[in-house]
């Protein structure tokens, strides 16, 4: 499943000290989630682990979508990429075994594959995101079109029909994250263990730590917690069929469980070698993804997990050794912006200097929304993105892959998408849009019904 924003390498400062459970002030925590759960912004669970032992756990918003709400830490959710994790510690368990090499080119696994260059690829190429395959969750710039249970027959035929379009020149090789790779992984899984991912994953990673709330989807297809989206009041929306993303995308789990698991990941040898630990962590400023870690670089501090994301559920869990301290969220409604949460639980945890956030947001006109509809399109980075109208809310849909977001209005002319950092400023006047993003601001020009035709 496509990750659209990662936490690779955002740089702030220079502090370190000493972290104990006792100096995190949890209150300034709970100031901050109040403050969303309060405007009802927001539904999920976030905990704090040091040592293996929750110093904070707070659920919040759920009371607003379920008749009974559960305990701190207990709730279940689908968390996406995350998933891939799971399934890289499954492969380098091989490799542990001797079964498998990183080495090892995928051709002799899937001999009977139809694509250009893929006798090239190794296990080491996929797990790094290094393979040039493309992302088989999106066809034809729809996302959506793994909504219904679809055969591995025809999965495999989108994947043979995309190939490999990022592969790298000479020796350099091109990163791009797709979860085709982890999908032939989760195969091979399959193959080497002589039976299903879900039978593998519990009997490898969950029965092994005693994750007593993690499953893959396989194993309870019919009792998950739903995403949300807020309209008026938190609505439905319609996910993956996640018995198409199996090993890849599909798992369900706790942010207690997650955290056991990070942390029996780093400090024992229950499921890995330490030498392939070390494997799998990428090199901070020289590499974007590890071989199924990524990390978040705060203040020095390498903190290496995971995200993932689904339509609208989106997740993280992180963990710092030197520290021995774990993050993990699970957000299944998202109004707000869990990367700015992200960032200003870890300055509270370090007594560093955060904002806490702000829903100033407006209703805007159904007249004022109907100037803005339309394609629009900017020379300078050659992309384009449609904005549409509905029940007086503007959408915005990026060209290629990406869902649709519904924008906040903040005055009539000024939107900004809830879990984002990205503000569109309107000049009806001009048929232009300013996208104001942290790193600078563009423009985009709104394009005549034979300009957009030419765009699609």
């Amino acid at each position: 499943m496509k990750i659209i924003r990662f936490f690779f390498c955002c740089i702030a400062g220079l502090l370190s000290f000493s972290l104990t459970g006792q100096n995190i002030d949890t209150q300034k925590i709970d100031q901050y989630i109040d403050v969303i759960e309060r405007n009802n912004r927001g539904i999920g669970s976030i905990g704090i682990y040091k040592n293996d032992k929750a110093v904070y756990k707070r659920n919040f918003g759920q009371s607003k979508v379920f008749e009974k709400t559960t305990a701190d830490g207990e709730y279940q959710y689908h968390i996406g990429s995350i998933t891939k994790l799971f399934t890289a510690v499954m492969i380098f368990q091989l490799v542990d075994e001797g079964k498998l090499q990183l080495s090892d080119r995928l051709i002799r696994y899937f001999p009977d594959v139809d694509i250009m260059n893929f006798f090239q690829l190794s296990i080491r190429d996929v797990l790094e995101h290094s393979s040039g395959l493309d992302d088989f969750t999106c066809r034809n710039d729809d996302p959506y079109w793994l909504g219904t249970k679809t055969d591995d027959e025809t999965i495999m035929q989108e994947i043979e029909s995309q190939g490999i379009p990022h592969y790298g020149t000479g020796k350099k090789k091109t990163f791009f994250y797709s979860s085709t790779g982890y999908y032939f992984l989760a195969k091979l899984v399959e193959q080497k263990r002589k039976m299903s991912y879900n039978e593998a994953v519990k009997k490898y990673i969950i029965n092994k730590i005693k994750l007593n709330n993690t499953y893959s989807y396989d194993e309870n297809p019919n009792d998950n917690l739903k995403s949300y989206q807020l309209f008026d009041h938190w609505q439905p929306i319609d996910e993956f069929d996640f018995s198409n993303v199996i090993g890849v995308g599909d798992m369900v789990s706790t942010t207690d469980d997650l955290a056991k698991f990070i942390y029996t990941l780093f400090r024992t040898n229950k499921l890995i070698f330490p030498e392939s630990l070390s494997k799998m962590m990428p090199t901070v400023h020289k590499e974007k993804f590890g071989r199924g870690l990524m990390y978040y670089l705060d203040h020095k501090k390498a903190f290496y997990g995971h995200t993932g994301g689904t339509f609208g559920t989106f997740s993280a869990v992180y963990y710092n050794d030197s520290d021995k301290l774990a993050i993990v969220y699970a957000i299944n409604g998202a109004g707000f912006s869990y990367y700015q949460m992200f960032e200003s639980i870890l300055s509270i945890i370090y007594h560093r200097k955060y904002q806490l956030p702000e829903f100033k947001t407006v209703v805007p006109q159904k007249e004022d929304l109907d100037k803005y509809v339309g394609t629009y399109y900017s020379s300078e980075f050659d992309v384009h993105v449609d904005f549409t109208q509905k029940n007086n809310r503007l959408f915005l849909k990026p060209a290629g892959c990406y869902p649709i977001t519904v924008l906040d209005a903040y005055d009539n002319r000024t939107f900004k998408s809830a879990e984002g950092s990205v503000t569109y400023e309107f000049h009806p006047d001009k048929n232009e849009v300013t996208v104001h993003q942290v790193k600078g601001s563009f423009i985009m020009v709104k394009q005549t019904e034979s300009e957009s035709e030419k765009l699609e």
